[in-house]
């Protein structure tokens, strides 16, 4: 379901139960980022419980990163990636191209590790365990064993994380949230905007920052939704919840339609 579509379902029943002076695509935007980061956090429990090749959300939300600087220069190795919700796994792929095993461990393991005769030896047993920053280096962040050199391999790093996009110009990764953009007609009326529509294609308005549609050759902002279509309904359900809204009947009833819709499209395409 498209977000303008979710909005108006909301909106319909927002008025029609007279809530209608505490909602508007303000609160809709802000409580959306909130009940997709809980509906993420609760369904990968759930799906723990599912073979691994029916987790629609776990699949949906697996991320890697990797990292290479690995020395003893650094006070730390690898911050928590942007986005991070919950880790995956850890290898590390030797000057070879062959992946080894890593484990995690406790920071209280490792220095236990340091001092144990019987423990893994660290040089042998690739480790990764978690470390609290310091003031010039905030935040948590993932620290590897042994240590190698930059130029023995490199670490892979997977993990469940929001949505995020990498930024060239600030040569960092973002968040990116989901949000409806839209901006009002010359009839005074709100009008919603598509992921990537091209903002320069719409002459006349007026756009949400007070701004004239013919001075931005921008694309909007709208980010539509980052979990998998089978989620799309509890995040409805979750949206009545907080609304104190009361016809369920009519919303699974859209629901319905609009899940319909979506799959005779796809069938179409294919």
């Amino acid at each position: 379901m498209l977000l303008r579509e979710l909005y108006r379902t909301l909106d319909a029943l927002v008025n029609e139960d007279g809530t209608d002076d505490y909602w508007g695509i303000d609160d809709f935007n802000r409580i959306l980022v909130e009940e997709e980061i809980a509906i993420m956090i609760d369904v990968m429990d759930e799906e723990k419980k599912r073979p691994f090749t029916n987790r629609p959300m776990t699949d949906a939300l697996l991320q890697a990163r990797t990292y290479t600087a690995d020395d003893l220069t650094n006070a730390y190795d690898f911050e928590f990636p942007v986005g991070y919700l919950r880790m995956d796994s850890v290898v590390f792929i030797d000057a070879d191209s062959v992946r080894h095993k890593v484990d995690f461990i406790s920071a209280e393991e490792y220095i236990r590790r340091l001092g144990d005769m019987l423990a893994p030896p660290l040089e042998e047993n690739y480790i990764c365990y978690v470390e609290e920053g310091d003031l010039n280096n905030q935040g948590r962040w993932l620290m590897f064993r042994p240590i190698l050199g930059a130029a023995a391999g490199t670490w892979g790093i997977f993990f469940r994380g929001r949505r995020t996009e990498y930024n060239v110009g600030e040569s960092a990764w973002e968040i990116v949230d989901p949000f409806l953009d839209y901006y009002i007609d010359t009839n005074g009326d709100m009008q919603f905007m598509d992921e990537d529509d091209d903002m320069g294609d719409i002459a006349t308005g007026t756009y949400r920052d007070g701004t004239d549609m013919g001075d931005n050759e921008d694309d909007c902002e709208t980010k539509e939704l980052y979990i998998p279509i089978e989620f799309h309904n509890r995040l409805l359900e979750r949206f009545i919840d907080r609304l104190s809204l009361k016809d369920r009947d009519q919303l699974a009833m859209g629901y319905s339609i609009n899940k319909e819709q979506e799959d005779a499209a796809k069938n179409i395409v294919q």
